[in-house]
């Protein structure tokens, strides 16, 4: 089995928990890339059945256990969670040679998403049709998105206020701002 990013309701790495909750804040988000690049992720609910279906049937085989079964870019992804949360976020695409040219913006992780050059090229059109022939099948993302909301918004207040991934909101403030500065000089 490989699949792509796990996410869903108790995914406690906070990877795609980031990406919902921050949008649901709303404000001015900063988006590495163009927002073209394809995202690949998995609800571990369909992860976990469709593994069951497999071990009961006595599947056996390599597959790229990722999804959705259609391609999603990273701007489809977030529009999707801006309707879906209500968030009035607006989104600001920032090339991430700017981002890393920050002060520790090579140690800034976007997650959920892998840039479309480098060691990571690809990462998010890996074909996974070995793993829908053989019965993998995805929920809709509003399902992942509103389940996961609910699970995360029923958590304690200081669980819900120490993420474990994406970018602090200071760090973001500091790169939209240079980044307008930026902008203005041209």
């Amino acid at each position: 089995m490989r699949p792509g990013f796990i996410v869903g309701p108790r995914d406690d790495s906070d990877r795609f928990t980031y990406w919902v909750m921050r949008i649901a804040a709303g404000g001015e988000i900063l988006v590495p890339g163009d927002g073209h690049g394809p995202v690949h992720m998995i609800d571990a609910r369909d992860l976990a059945e469709w593994m069951i279906r497999l071990a009961e049937q006595r599947v056996i085989g390599t597959f790229n256990a990722c999804g959705p079964d259609y391609e999603l870019s990273t701007d489809a992804m977030l529009h999707a969670i801006r309707a879906l949360t209500g968030g009035e976020a607006k989104f600001a695409h920032v090339p991430l040679k700017f981002i890393e040219d920050q002060p520790d913006g090579k140690e800034i992780g976007f997650p959920i998403w892998a840039p479309d050059v480098g060691e990571y090229a690809g990462f998010g059109k890996v074909d996974n049709n070995a793993a829908m022939k053989s019965g993998l099948s995805f929920r809709p993302l509003a399902t992942t998105v509103a389940d996961l909301l609910t699970w995360f918004q029923s958590m304690p207040a200081e669980r819900q206020a120490q993420l474990r991934a994406g970018i602090s909101r200071q760090q973001e403030t500091a790169i939209l701002k240079a980044w307008h500065a930026s902008r203005k000089q041209t």
